[in-house]
């Protein structure tokens, strides 16, 4: 039969914390003279200080309890109320406000310079691959601009109130793609590769003044038509060649590269064109910094778009060389790139709801695929939907799948 009397003795000689934290089954630190919990609940704070039962057990171990090291005892022996006072709800971290995020490892961050080295053009049929990403992403922009009228590059509102011939004559290629079914499938062939054709016969043809012997003409007016037509054109040829490049049809495909050139040719006008308008708009250049907001909503919209279309279309022309085993063309890749890396911004839907962001919310500008601040400090909820695309080949699939299901407690307020 158990002593129940003699156990009770032993638990509580082995009894290290409080006995205010025991009564309450919370976890002491042990702190003298006066543990954390204690001294903030105003309790008194008062240690187990047994007795030792006889002089002969301390002659076992060679010397008195006094010659003892304490600081050896209490890390051997193993509080048995400790271990069993554990809460019905879990353990509570007292004086705690937030929880600290987790720190990101950036050694998954690679360079561009390694992306394209390792590439494989056999892993382009996994989509988990970060090649087959990128070609997934790529092969669907004709499919996302048929459905949703806008692109990750294309902002929702740029082109609301005139849609530009050249977007026209794509949104059509996109949208017979799109259509296409067994029967029909060489009346799109023929649709797709007319509205291709009206995309660099359009684009080719810059706005001109209606009436050269107006002196009353807005000049303005008129500057601001062709930067427009410079940026249409552009995006509406990198999804007319997407198209015909991942279609699988061989005429279109072969078309599309005959392209590639006009297509290099405009992208270096858009280029000079984001120059223009990052000097235009001051000493920040469109960087977003919460004291120096842009001229307006429309401004930074046209501005960002520029700078997501210049990017977008340089990597889809790079990444069709590579799949085909050649080396790009040094005009193709554009060194300088950037980009606002902020879902508040880019999706807001208004102009209050826009200038509210640029002073309340994060945004993070992304240089020359320098992702570092973006992985150690951004919210998913910060990140829209370009930045995510742009960001997961330089960290992997599995990686971004796991940033982007961090659980919003886990991140201070």
């Amino acid at each position: 039969m158990i002593d129940t009397s003699s156990a009770a003795g032993i638990a509580a000689s082995r009894q290290k914390s409080c006995n205010a934290c025991v009564r309450g089954k919370r976890r002491c630190d042990k702190r003298a003279p006066r543990c954390s919990r204690c001294v903030a609940r105003g309790l008194d704070c008062v240690y187990y200080r047994p007795q030792p039962l006889t002089t002969t057990s301390s002659s076992e171990y060679g010397g008195s309890p006094d010659e003892r090291d304490p600081s050896s005892e209490s890390l051997l022996d193993v509080s048995l109320a400790d271990l069993l006072a554990v809460p019905e709800g879990g353990w509570t971290l007292d004086g705690l406000d937030g929880f600290v995020p987790p720190v990101r490892d950036v050694s998954v961050l690679r360079t561009s310079e390694q992306i394209c080295v390792s590439l494989d053009a056999l892993q382009v049929h996994d989509p988990r691959s970060r090649v087959g990403f990128i070609v997934g992403f790529l092969s669907g922009l004709g499919e996302q601009l048929r459905v949703r009228s806008a692109l990750p590059f294309m902002h929702s509102r740029l082109w609301a109130a005139t849609l530009p011939p050249p977007l026209l004559a794509a949104f059509s290629a996109a949208s017979a793609r799109g259509g296409r079914s067994v029967a029909n499938r060489g009346w799109t062939a023929r649709l797709v590769a007319e509205a291709c054709r009206d995309v660099v016969r359009s684009g080719e043809s810059l706005p001109l003044d209606d009436d050269d012997d107006d002196d009353d003409k807005d000049e303005d007016y008129e500057d601001e038509g062709r930067e427009r037509h410079l940026l249409a054109r552009v995006q509406a040829l990198t999804v007319a060649n997407s198209i015909r490049v991942f279609d699988g049809d061989i005429g279109l495909a072969a078309a599309a590269e005959r392209d590639m050139s006009v297509l290099v040719s405009w992208l270096g006008d858009l280029v000079g064109l984001r120059e223009r308008l990052e000097g235009r708009a001051g000493g920040a250049g469109g960087r977003p910094c919460a004291h120096l907001p842009p001229e307006s909503w429309e401004s930074w919209v046209f501005l960002e778009s520029v700078r997501r279309t210049i990017i977008t279309a340089s990597a889809f022309m790079c990444i069709v060389h590579l799949l085909r085993s050649e080396q790009p063309a040094a005009n193709m890749w554009i060194e300088k790139q950037n980009f606002t890396a902020s879902r508040h911004l880019w999706e807001a839907t208004s102009s209050v709801e826009f200038y509210r962001a640029w002073r309340e919310k994060p945004a993070y500008w992304v240089e020359n695929s320098a992702f570092g601040d973006v992985w150690m400090y951004a919210r998913p909820a910060d990140l829209d939907e370009f930045t995510t695309v742009m960001l997961t080949p330089y960290v992997g699939v599995d990686a971004m799948e796991h940033f982007m299901e961090t659980p919003t407690s886990e991140y201070n307020s």
